[in-house]
């Protein structure tokens, strides 16, 4: 049975444009919505939300925190004219009863934080088998990166933990899409392409141009073939950092070989920042965005990997999407 009635929440923004805003918890639609703040990259394990309402808001007589609890299901649409689009599915984190009032949410991390996994030592493991291990309900072969990481011990941890060192030891990250995580690599095939221009579909921007002299230091991680793991960096301190893993690895001095290879291969010219745009395009991160500023007659135009991107709705400032721009690309 539902909680509470169906409702829509629609406002006209620029005039003539209806920006359409609709939250499902748990099966039911939720009204009145203030702002919705999403935010999505692949440096992060997991997506997540902030969902603002007023505080009066009552429902059967029933206050918003005694109704919506920890662990509902939520989807999140946004679009405009009435063409709805999801934004965000997760999970209810946290419901802060302040005003105005906050639901906290994340996408499928919320379970494997919850998720205890078994004690386990693998030998000269696969990435592959300990994603299998530690989220079987979400694990499917061809989305996690078929590569070894040595010897691996999971002792008294949660599977969203095992991801973390992943992600910290070995440069390995995972993140979800639409309730499948995909562990491994930053990007996942050939991404969906954008256009963006300044005159058009950039609302406001805080990119940068570099014509190369940026700084940056390449990290390498190497497998040995008795599982054990060595690591060497080259580059400049306190610049981007990249990092790199390799099996097979024979020894560290032909580990930095490779790093120092990485480091001249690695384009640094380009923009670099990010840019807000209008909620069209719905690019994701994975990706590209080809920009092209205007001002410079196309000069400056190029192609780019979106790595993150936050999306706002407000009554009052409608519909917007910020990418966060990667590495240039063809």
């Amino acid at each position: 049975m539902k909680r509470f009635s169906n409702f829509t929440f629609i406002f006209i923004c620029l005039m003539t444009v209806l920006v359409t805003c609709q939250v499902t918890i748990a099966g039911n639609k939720f009204p009145l919505v203030s702002e919705v703040d999403i935010s999505s990259s692949w440096k992060e394990n997991g997506d997540f939300a902030n969902i603002k309402m007023p505080h009066s808001i009552k429902f059967s007589q029933k206050n918003i925190q005694e109704i919506v609890k920890r662990g509902d299901e939520i989807t999140i649409q946004l679009g405009y004219e009435g063409e709805l689009h999801t934004v965000f599915n997760g999970y209810v984190a946290t419901v802060k009863p302040e005003t105005p009032i906050e639901i906290l949410c994340e996408d499928g991390i919320f379970k494997l934080k919850q998720a205890k996994v078994a004690n386990r030592f693998f030998d000269n493991a696969n990435l592959r088998e300990v994603i299998q291990h530690i989220a079987p309900d979400y694990y499917v072969e061809k989305n996690v990166r078929d590569v070894k990481i040595g010897d691996f011990m999971i002792k008294d941890a949660t599977a969203a933990k095992v991801l973390q060192v992943i992600r910290e030891e070995f440069g390995l990250p995972s993140f979800f899409r639409d309730g499948v995580l995909y562990s491994g690599a930053s990007y996942f095939g050939e991404g969906t392409r954008h256009d963006f221009s300044t005159d058009k579909t950039i609302r406001e921007t805080g990119l940068q141009y570099s014509t190369g002299e940026a700084k940056l230091l390449v990290k390498c991680v190497g497998i040995l073939a008795n599982g054990s793991k060595v690591s060497a960096e080259h580059g400049d301190s306190g610049g981007e950092v990249r990092t790199f893993l390799y099996n097979n690895i024979n020894s560290k001095a032909e580990l930095l070989k490779l790093a120092k290879e990485r480091h001249s291969n690695i384009r640094l010219d380009g923009y670099s920042g990010n840019f807000m745009g209008w909620g069209e395009p719905r690019a994701l991160h994975g990706d590209v965005a080809v920009l092209n500023d205007v001002a410079f007659n196309g000069e400056r135009t190029g192609s780019y990997m979106i790595d993150g991107l936050k999306i706002r709705f407000s009554t009052t400032l409608g519909y917007q999407r910020t990418y966060t721009l990667g590495a240039k690309t063809t």
